[in-house]
């Protein structure tokens, strides 16, 4: 097993409160909105489509990925290994950095398929590639020729080198220890005036069992990803200067939680554009909205306007952040009071909380922490409608991803219905080696439950004696096969 040199990624998080382009054939493009501010993609895009396979990544390959080869490896040695081979290639910048990508999606493979942690591997592959960087700076590549290294990059590019079906595994891989990837940078037509996809292989991976909560922000607000994470023991990637963090979206399903979580969160990188949230507002059970202090006193009809795009029967929380003491509630308050949902706490103010050490700043996330839990058990719908909320997702996707969809559960259902029904007939001329080997598996468990020196010990030679049986005609059916 690979050793990891921190024990985040074995540890299972606790509850809070107790192209091919990536989708390209499966995603509907979106546009951007007027009032956003603008999306430098060009020279990223660029960068990243060269990083793209141009072969798919197929199921085997997520299967062989690192086996025999990062067993006995630390992350540490896996990273400086991948860095080392980065700074001693001699061919192109931009060649050399894909090739360095590309090697990068080996052990991110590697690490899913054991539903590890993917934060550890990247924390440990930044450090070193940072500090490989400043010690040969004369090397180093320009801006035009590599992008900042992120997950998020990192699992953009592997889902958009895999085949439509290894991205589905690949989805439901991340969701085990990590936020998974819903709306990305539009990568394939990037000069278009569709700036943003939806991930379509989310859809697979979606739990429908609980609601799902939307934190964005209205304006510049930096550090609502670090205070989310604070208040609900997530793993949202940290904002740095890329495309990864324009606009984009990740969701968090909370699948590690022990006990599990009661609700998904959804957080939006950089400021959400008008035309993207209504867009994606009918999938979302309440939102959690940031502004800047400073922003809510100077455009308060901005925020009125945003507040009309929300469902006036879905909760709404607004964090105003970094308030100083000059700051007047009930002026900012009033010309929204009847546009948020009933019951809720309209404006909540929020001192400057970058300093998480701080034992203040500890209570008052605390303190918010349990305000927030308690207004979501009360206004949030624990119930949710499974089959309006994928009729509303659908409509996010391409036509023929939708159609894909529907075919693959044509074809599913009744082969499920037959397997997992009782045995008839049909069962028995459709699937007779299946149930034999159903049958097998059941006397196998029987016999271990038996007690040899028990009162069950003729049955145990009369179990033995079917499985030899079995065992017989599988053997003999193998070799006709052959």
């Amino acid at each position: 097993m690979l050793k990891s040199t921190s024990s985040t990624s074995d540890q299972q998080q606790q509850h809070p409160s107790s192209t091919h382009s990536v989708e390209q054939s499966p995603t509907r493009e979106i546009t951007n909105s007027v009032h956003s501010s603008p999306i430098q993609i060009s020279d990223d895009a660029d960068i990243i489509q060269k990083c793209i396979l141009t072969e798919p990544l197929k199921l085997q390959d997520l299967i062989e990925a690192g086996e025999l080869k990062y067993n006995d490896k630390t992350l540490k040695e896996i990273a400086q290994d991948l860095v080392n081979r980065f700074f001693n290639d001699h061919t192109t910048p931009t060649t050399n950095f894909s090739k360095f990508v590309q090697a990068c999606l080996h052990p991110i493979m590697f690490l899913i398929k054991r539903q590890q942690n993917l934060d550890d591997f990247m924390k440990t592959l930044t450090f070193a590639y940072e500090k490989m960087k400043r010690e040969r700076a004369t090397q180093s590549l320009s801006s035009d020729k590599a992008v900042p290294l992120s997950l998020r990059a990192f699992q953009h590019i592997l889902l958009s080198s895999s085949d439509i079906f290894l991205r589905r595994i690949i989805m439901s891989l991340i969701s085990k220890r990590n936020p998974v990837p819903f709306v990305e940078p539009n990568i394939e037509d990037r000069n278009g005036p569709a700036k943003h996809e939806i991930m379509a292989s989310v859809v697979h991976v979606w739990n429908a069992q609980r609601p799902t909560l939307l934190s964005f922000s209205i304006g510049p607000c930096r550090g609502k990803s670090s205070l989310i994470n604070s208040l609900f023991q997530s793993t949202f990637e940290r904002h740095i200067n890329s495309i990864y963090f324009d606009c984009t979206i990740d969701i968090d399903f909370g699948y590690s939680f022990i006990p599990e979580r009661s609700f998904n969160v959804a957080d939006c990188h950089g400021e959400l554009p008008m035309d993207l949230l209504k867009t994606i507002r009918k999938l979302f059970d309440g939102f959690i909205i940031h502004v800047n202090q400073e922003y809510l006193e100077k455009n308060t009809d901005a925020v009125t306007e945003l507040l009309q795009l929300l469902p006036s029967d879905k909760f709404q929380i607004i964090l105003v952040r970094d308030v100083t003491s000059n700051f007047n509630e009930q002026r900012c308050l009033r010309p929204m009071n009847a546009l948020l949902t009933q019951g809720t706490t309209p404006i909540t103010p929020l001192m400057n909380m970058s300093d998480t050490n701080n034992s203040e700043t500890q209570y008052l996330l605390e303190d918010l922490r349990e305000n927030l839990l308690e207004k979501i058990k009360l206004y949030v719908p624990s119930n949710i409608d499974k089959d309006d909320l994928f009729f509303d997702l659908h409509k996010l996707l391409k036509p023929d991803y939708v159609t894909y969809l529907k075919h693959t559960t044509s074809t599913i259902k009744p082969l499920k219905k037959c397997l997992l029904g009782n045995k008839s007939e049909l069962n028995d001329q459709s699937f007779p080696l299946y149930l034999q080997f159903t049958v097998l598996c059941k006397l196998r468990q029987e016999l271990k439950k038996i007690d040899f020196y028990g009162s069950d010990g003729d049955r145990s030679f009369k179990i033995n004696a079917e499985i030899f049986r079995l065992e017989h005609e599988f053997e003999q059916k193998d070799k006709a096969g052959k």
